[in-house]
C-alpha cells in the first residue's frame, strides 16, 4: 500500500517492480502482454522459486507486488485484502469478484477491438479455472449424467460446507458454459493467436 503506484493511470507513468516465478506463469506472462499491449510500466523480477517467496518479498519491501490469483492471495494471506495491506490494481475474468467491484477489469482496458480478443485469449483460463473433462466421443447421455451430477454435487450441502472448511472457494460453471468458451478461444483468429504467441516470449 505504501508504493507510488495507486491506479491503472499510475501504472503507465510509475514503474512498479512485480516478482515473478518463471516463463510460462501467470506472474510472468499476464504483466508483460499488459506492459506491451497497453503502455504499463511493470518491472518484472525472476528467480522466485514459488509465489509463496514473492509475498515475503513484498513484506521485505524487496519487490513491489505480484500477479497472481485472488485465491492464492487469500489462504497464505487473508488479511492483505480486508486491512488494505495490499492495493488491488487490477482483476481479471468475466465477471467482477464481489470483493473486488471497484476494481477494473483489465478486459475493459482495451482501447480496440483487436486488443480485447488478445485479453481474453490470454485470460482464457482464468474464466475456464479448474475444470473437470471427459473425452468428445462420449455418448450424450452419458455427458448428460456427468454434467448433472457436477452441477448437482455443486450444491450439495455437505459438499459445499466441506469446501469451505477447507477454505475452497466455490464459484462453479457448468459445463455448457464452459463448451461455448472452449469454442470460442477455438475460433479465435490465427493474427491474434501469433501476436498473443510474440508478446508472451
Amino acid at each position: 500500500r505504501d508504493v507510488a503506484v495507486k491506479s491503472v493511470q499510475d501504472l503507465r507513468e510509475k514503474q512498479l517492480i512485480l516478482g515473478d516465478t518463471g516463463p510460462g506463469t501467470g506472474t510472468r506472462s499476464y504483466p508483460k502482454v499488459l506492459n506491451d499491449l497497453l503502455g504499463f510500466k511493470f518491472k518484472l523480477v525472476g528467480g522466485f522459486q514459488s509465489s509463496a517467496d514473492v509475498f515475503l518479498a513484498m513484506e521485505r519491501g524487496e519487490v513491489d507486488g505480484i500477479c497472481e490469483s485472488l485465491d492464492s492471495v487469500m489462504s497464505r494471506r487473508p488479511d492483505w485484502i480486508s486491512s488494505k495491506k495490499v492495493t488491488v490494481l487490477l482483476q481479471a475474468g468475466a465477471a467482477p469478484h464481489r470483493d473486488l467491484k471497484d476494481v477494473p477489469n483489465v478486459l475493459d482496458l482495451a482501447r480496440n477491438s483487436d486488443e480485447r480478443q488478445v485479453l481474453e485469449f490470454v485470460y482464457a483460463g482464468q474464466e475456464i479455472g479448474r475444470p473437470f473433462v471427459a473425452p468428445p466421443d462420449m455418448p450424450a447421455d452419458r455427458l448428460k449424467m456427468l454434467r448433472d451430477a457436477f452441477n448437482a454435487t455443486m450444491k450439495d450441502t455437505d459438499s459445499v460446507a466441506d469446501a469451505k472448511r477447507n477454505k475452497f472457494e466455490l464459484e462453479p460453471e457448468d459445463g455448457e458454459h464452459l463448451a461455448v468458451l472452449i469454442k470460442k478461444i477455438y475460433a479465435t483468429p490465427k493474427p491474434i493467436i501469433e501476436k498473443v504467441t510474440e508478446l508472451i516470449k
